[in-house]
């Protein structure tokens, strides 16, 4: 099956505030339910290396939504590589929960609050850069853009993906479940979200739709690895999958580009 070319609500300007954070804040509690913690413990095992040869004790992470899997990563990460900070960064900054989660970590993350685009990322925010969820997002030429602005600052990029096309239908039906079900205790329950998800069960179907497509425009490790080579020739790329213990056989795909000096 080849990469899908169609639309998720959360890329579309106009889709109500209100929406389109019940739909990062559910992606954000995936990776940080209890039963999740084999996803965590996968992310962490992929991000170590790389983090650990960049010398960096800080990470800007990219097209954040609500948070992402790196707010439960990080604390794993720094009981291994020593105390560690991140700043969380999106074009539509979910700037509610960007703040309840730097309450929570005690000062390890920090919300940007201006609008960061992938395809310019400050420099002053750091030399580690990583990218959850989101790659499947951008057209090929956009994707290599955003991979040559991490190069162009000498940064270290680790994208990671949980999406896969042949995961469709477990993420459709599951999508619509966990949106229905626990929309009340995920992120900050207003009469917003009550309306949002019932008596209709509008976000409901926005988060299966948005989880079904995300599957459809996955990319694969070696379209990934491809696009880095294309957009830095001069840089070390790695590519692959990393199976996440379970039941379910589900994995992550994960690109690494770091500079050839780092790697040497």
């Amino acid at each position: 099956m080849g990469r899908a070319r169609l639309f998720e609500w959360e890329d579309q300007p106009w889709l109500p505030r209100d929406l389109r954070d019940i739909v990062t804040d559910h992606l954000r509690f995936a990776f940080s339910a209890p039963g999740a913690v084999n996803m965590r413990e996968t992310v962490a095992d992929i991000l170590e290396p790389p983090l650990r040869r960049s010398g960096s004790d800080t990470i800007v992470d990219v097209c954040s939504g609500g948070g992402g899997p790196l707010p439960a990563a990080l604390p794993l990460l720094s009981a291994r590589l020593g105390p560690l900070k991140a700043t969380l960064t999106d074009l539509y900054p979910n700037t509610a929960a960007f703040g309840q989660l730097a309450k929570k970590s005690e000062g390890a993350l920090a919300g940007e609050t201006r609008s960061i685009s992938a395809f310019d990322v400050p420099a002053e925010l750091g030399r580690f850069q990583t990218l959850f969820t989101a790659f499947h997002h951008f057209k090929p030429e956009d994707a290599k853009r955003i991979l040559a602005d991490a190069a162009s600052k000498g940064r270290t990029i680790v994208v990671i993906e949980p999406f896969k096309r042949r995961d469709f239908w477990i993420v459709t039906f599951g999508g619509f479940l966990r949106g229905l079900v626990l929309t009340p205790v995920v992120g900050e329950l207003t009469l917003a979200r009550l309306l949002w998800t019932y008596p209709i069960p509008i976000s409901p179907f926005v988060v299966a739709w948005d989880g079904a497509v995300s599957c459809l425009r996955a990319y694969g490790a070696p379209e990934m690895e491809a696009l880095g080579r294309e957009a830095a020739p001069s840089y070390h790329w790695e590519a692959g999958e990393r199976p996440i213990p379970g039941p379910l056989k589900l994995s992550i795909t994960y690109l690494i580009g770091e500079p050839e000096a780092v790697t040497a």
